[in-house]
């Protein structure tokens, strides 16, 4: 059970990743402008990237029971942020926000199953789910476009 929650987990992490580099999703805000646009712009793509790498490592990692959940969560966060940055549009945050609504429901079925295993907890699950839930918020609130 452990290995097909950590295979789905991991399958959806990689699908979510390539849709958002093949969509163009990931691309520099028209925002920035200035004489330093340029390197602001291929230092957050860097940073992206970086984030995007340290994401599938943890999560590898979590779903082999290696490391604990709360870096996974920390790391798909600070992805999202990440990535967020480099939105150039509304269309682009809700689908950047979908995805990661998409990447917590397969934290949360890694954290069932390693429960399942005895190698993991029930907080573990609730806190899967309350990350899941913020990003449900976050998506209703950039869709209506309020707080």
């Amino acid at each position: 059970m452990n290995r097909i929650a950590f295979s789905v987990a991991l399958v959806g992490l990689g699908i979510a990743t390539g849709l958002l580099v093949s969509s163009g999703l990931a691309q520099p805000t028209a925002v920035d402008r200035g004489p330093n646009s340029e390197k602001l712009t291929a230092l957050r793509k860097e940073r992206r990237d970086t984030l995007r790498d340290a994401a599938d490592v943890a999560m590898a990692l979590y779903g082999k029971a290696r490391i604990e959940q709360g870096p996974v969560l920390r790391i798909t966060n600070t992805l999202l942020n990440a990535e967020l940055d480099l939105a150039p549009d509304r269309a682009a945050r809700i689908a950047l926000r979908e995805q990661t609504i998409k990447q917590f429901k397969a934290i949360e079925e890694v954290a069932a199953a390693q429960k399942e295993a005895a190698r993991g907890t029930h907080m573990e699950i609730l806190e899967a789910q309350a990350n899941r839930l913020q990003a449900e918020i976050d998506l209703l609130l950039e869709k209506g476009g309020g707080k």
